[in-house]
C-alpha cells in the first residue's frame, strides 16, 4: 500500500544520513590522528605520551593519569605540564580551531606586577610600554609597574627565544607569577624539539627570577648593550646605564667609548651614550654639533642642554642666526638650550 511505500522510503533515507554521519565521524577521527602526527591518540586521556614520558622520566618528575598530566622541579623551577583542549590560528585573528595539545607552565613567584603577552585588538589599545622594537611591541603587550624591569629582560635573546616560541603556539604569557604557554600536537615532531621548548621557557623564567632578584644590574645592561641591534632598544639600555653607572664604573666607560668609536653605529645611539661621558661626551658633542646635518641638531642641543657645557654657547649662537626661520623646531630647541646655559 501507499503508507508501506512511503515508511520504507522515509528508512531508507534516515538510515542513508545515519551511515554518511558515522562515515563522517570516522574520517573527522582519522584526520585529528592524522593531523597529530600518530604520535599518540589524542582521543586517549588517560595515557602520557612519548614526549611527556621522557620529561618525567628524566627530571624524575610526578605524574597524574586522569588529566593526564606531570608535574614537579625542572632544573629548580615547578614545571607542570598537561594535556589539554587548545586554539590554533593566525595573530590577531579571529578565526580558531579547537585542536588538542599541551598546556606548558613554569611558576614561580615575585611582588612586582609584570606581563608579557601576545597581543590581539584589546590589549594593543592599552600597552603600557613600548621597548623600542616595532615588530615586537607590535607583536606582544607589555606591562610593568618598572619599566626597568622590562628593558633589562627583554634583551635580544629574550625576544629570539619568545620569537621561536610564538612560532609555535598562539596563547603565549609570561608574568611574574610564572609562564604558560599552549600548542598543538602537530607542532612537536621530535623529543628535541619537546626539550628545547622547555629550556627555552626555563631560560626566559630563570632571567627574570634574577632580574629581580638583583638591585645592581649594571653587568645584565652592558651585556644587553653589547649584543643589542636595534637602536631604540640600545638607546633605552643604554639611558638606564647612564643613570645606575657611577663616574667610576671602568666597564660602563669602556663600553660607551667604544660606541662614539663605532663608525658602523648609529649617530643617535652615540649621541645618547656621550651624555654620560662627562667632558669626554661633551666634546664629542660639540664636534658633532658643528658637522653634522640638521636631522641631529636638535638631538645634540638637547644633549647638550643636559649636559650644560658652556662652551656649546658660541656654537649654537651660529647656528641659531644662520638656520633658516622654517626650521622652527630646531630653532625652538636651540633656543632653550641657550637660555638654559
Amino acid at each position: 500500500s501507499m503508507e508501506v511505500v512511503l515508511t520504507i522510503g522515509i528508512s531508507l533515507i534516515f538510515l542513508i544520513y545515519a551511515i554518511q554521519m558515522l562515515q563522517s565521524v570516522e574520517n573527522s577521527s582519522n584526520q585529528e590522528i592524522k593531523w597529530s602526527q600518530k604520535i599518540i591518540n589524542p582521543f586517549d586521556s588517560f595515557k602520557l605520551d612519548p614526549f611527556m614520558k621522557a620529561v618525567k622520566n628524566k627530571y624524575k618528575l610526578k605524574a597524574r593519569f586522569a588529566s593526564p598530566r606531570i608535574f614537579g622541579k625542572y632544573k629548580g623551577i615547578y614545571l607542570d605540564i598537561v594535556k589539554v583542549k587548545t586554539t590554533t590560528g593566525v595573530h590577531r585573528s579571529v578565526v580558531k580551531y579547537d585542536v588538542y595539545g599541551y598546556r606548558v607552565s613554569f611558576s614561580f613567584k615575585s611582588s612586582d606586577s609584570f606581563l608579557v603577552k601576545q597581543d590581539n585588538e584589546i590589549f594593543h589599545l592599552f600597552t603600557d610600554i613600548d621597548l623600542g622594537d616595532p615588530s615586537f611591541d607590535y607583536r606582544m603587550y607589555l606591562r610593568s609597574e618598572k619599566e626597568e624591569q622590562m628593558i633589562l629582560f627583554l634583551n635580544r635573546e629574550s625576544r629570539n627565544k619568545i620569537n621561536t616560541l610564538l612560532k609555535i603556539s598562539h596563547n603565549f604569557n609570561f608574568s611574574n607569577k610564572g609562564c604558560v604557554l599552549e600548542l598543538p600536537y602537530t607542532e612537536i615532531k621530535t623529543q628535541k624539539q619537546f626539550f628545547e621548548l622547555l629550556d627555552n621557557l626555563h631560560w626566559l623564567s630563570e632571567r627574570y627570577l634574577f632580574i629581580v632578584k638583583n638591585k645592581d644590574n649594571r653587568a645584565v645592561l652592558l651585556e644587553n648593550i653589547h649584543t643589542e641591534k636595534d637602536s631604540n632598544v640600545k638607546i633605552k639600555n643604554i639611558e638606564l646605564l647612564g643613570l645606575r653607572a657611577k663616574n667610576e664604573d671602568k666597564n660602563a666607560k669602556d663600553l660607551l667609548q667604544k660606541i662614539l668609536a663605532n663608525e658602523k653605529e648609529k649617530m643617535q645611539v652615540k649621541i645618547v651614550a656621550a651624555k654620560f661621558l662627562g667632558q669626554e661626551g661633551e666634546e664629542y658633542l660639540l664636534q658633532a654639533l658643528q658637522s653634522t646635518y640638521n636631522l641631529h641638531l636638535v638631538s645634540i642641543a638637547d644633549a647638550l642642554n643636559e649636559c650644560g657645557t658652556k662652551l656649546a654657547l658660541p656654537i649654537i649662537l651660529k647656528l641659531f642666526k644662520t638656520i633658516p626661520d622654517i626650521e622652527k623646531q630646531v630653532k625652538k630647541v636651540l633656543q632653550k638650550t641657550i637660555e638654559t646655559i
